[in-house]
């Protein structure tokens, strides 16, 4: 998605964002930190990370909002060559991999994170965003195991966020602060969620408007997420939500009709006062 950016920060705030970690408030989430640096276009980050309960962070140093979709491939003879030739043949979801999730739409200057359970093997990361793949944003990793190194250990989500193939749905609201949601994958199909917030004055059907056209300023911000992952599978979400109205978008393909699940009418709405 070749997304509108927001001002750029003065260079004193730049320096203030890389020393905080991109200011992230949420700190009840104690996990072996996996520190991904997205560029334009390319990703930082170890070669090899340790098998178990990750939080793995996507810090966007760029100008263009990025996000980290992660993969793991069926066995280790398959390549991020591969990978890419199939999307370019338009096969959204390569037989020989399967999507883990990931830290979703990151503004410039800013992070998202996602506690992740990543099993030992050869993995992926790529963003999905317009044209990003296609530039070189992407990169091959291992997940290792390494004794008492990560916690086997969950984290106590203080909700959680249920994605089917017709919605989304929240054991309770959320709340004002710091929300630890655990997002499971009830549906058939891979699904995703961002949380958007609107900015002041606009409805979810701006955001719809401006995210299939990307026409314009954009109503919205992007405050958390995670990319798409397997039926069955958990993912938990640290966020800080403040006042305001948001939408929860998931914008993966339908297996059936190739539009993107937002466009079929799977969408969230909730307000935090």
């Amino acid at each position: 998605m070749n997304l509108k950016i927001q001002p750029a920060v003065t260079s004193f705030m730049f320096f203030l964002f890389l020393l905080q970690g991109c200011g992230k408030k949420n700190n009840h989430v104690d996990y072996n930190l996996v520190r991904i640096t997205g560029h334009e276009f390319k990703y930082e980050m170890p070669d090899t990370i340790p098998a178990g309960y990750n939080l793995v962070r996507l810090v966007n140093t760029g100008t263009l909002w990025h996000e980290a979709l992660i993969f793991k491939f069926s066995n280790d003879t398959f390549t991020l060559k591969e990978y890419i030739d199939s999307v370019n043949k338009g096969i959204d979801f390569p037989s020989f991999s399967t999507d883990v999730g990931g830290p979703g739409m990151t503004v410039p200057k800013d992070s998202d994170e996602v506690v992740m359970d990543l099993s030992p093997g050869k993995y992926g990361i790529v963003c999905t965003i317009d044209n990003h793949l296609m530039a070189g944003m992407s990169k091959e990793f291992y997940v290792i195991k390494k004794e008492n190194t990560v916690s086997v250990k969950p984290p106590k989500e203080d909700l959680t966020l249920i994605l089917s193939d017709t919605g989304f749905s929240f054991t309770r609201p959320a709340s004002y602060g710091n929300n630890l949601v655990k997002v499971i994958n009830n549906g058939e199909q891979y699904h995703e969620v961002d949380f958007i917030k609107l900015n002041e004055g606009n409805t979810k059907e701006d955001y719809i408007k401006w995210i299939n056209s990307r026409a314009g300023l954009p109503p919205c911000t992007a405050v958390g997420g995670t990319l798409d992952f397997i039926s069955g599978n958990e993912v938990w979400l640290p966020l800080n939500l403040s006042k305001g109205n948001y939408v929860l978008s998931c914008l993966v393909p339908d297996v059936h009709t190739g539009k993107s699940h937002l466009n079929m009418g799977i969408i969230g709405e909730f307000t935090i006062k």
